[in-house]
């Protein structure tokens, strides 16, 4: 291959001139790539497939039924809920639906709901929670929060000397 300046040394392999179109057929498939990487079990590629097909099904059920689980919890809370207005603004801020539905900030909803920044804030935390999330977009993750409250544990004004 001669050393051409106008044409980028990787737009091309090899022997194959670069005007030659692509052959999609001899890209292997994810079944041959599985034949081969398990080439010590010898799977043939129609064996793969259906190993492949197998775990894509497994994945999707597994991803259902974590599903299921998740709402069955929400479902629960819910009906046990003491507040359902502010369960719900809580679920909507964990999930991230606040904007969709225009709910404002945190501090906003609390007025709405006539309760302490702080409560929403909290319960926010427990549906963050119970639907598996570590921080939202509200929220300091869980190691920044106890920080911060050893730090007003240990520095709160009124043990101040001075």
């Amino acid at each position: 291959m001669s050393n051409d300046l106008s044409r980028p040394q990787h737009l091309h392999d090899g022997d194959r001139p670069s005007s030659q179109p692509f052959d999609y057929d001899a890209v292997e498939s994810d079944a041959d790539l599985l034949a081969e990487k398990l080439s010590e079990v010898k799977l043939t590629p129609v064996q793969a497939a259906a190993v492949l097909t197998w775990h894509r099904n497994e994945l999707i059920s597994q991803e259902r039924h974590d599903r299921a689980s998740i709402i069955g919890r929400v479902i629960g809370e819910l009906l046990d809920s003491r507040n359902v207005r502010m369960d719900v603004h809580g679920l909507a801020f964990a999930a991230g639906l606040d904007q969709a539905f225009t709910l404002g900030s945190e501090a906003d909803a609390a007025r709405r709901l006539k309760v302490t920044r702080a409560a929403v804030c909290k319960n926010v935390g427990k549906w963050r929670n119970t639907l598996g999330y570590s921080v939202t977009k509200f929220t300091r993750s869980d190691r920044n929060r106890e920080n911060c409250r050893e730090a007003q544990l240990n520095d709160h004004w009124r043990y101040r000397t001075s």
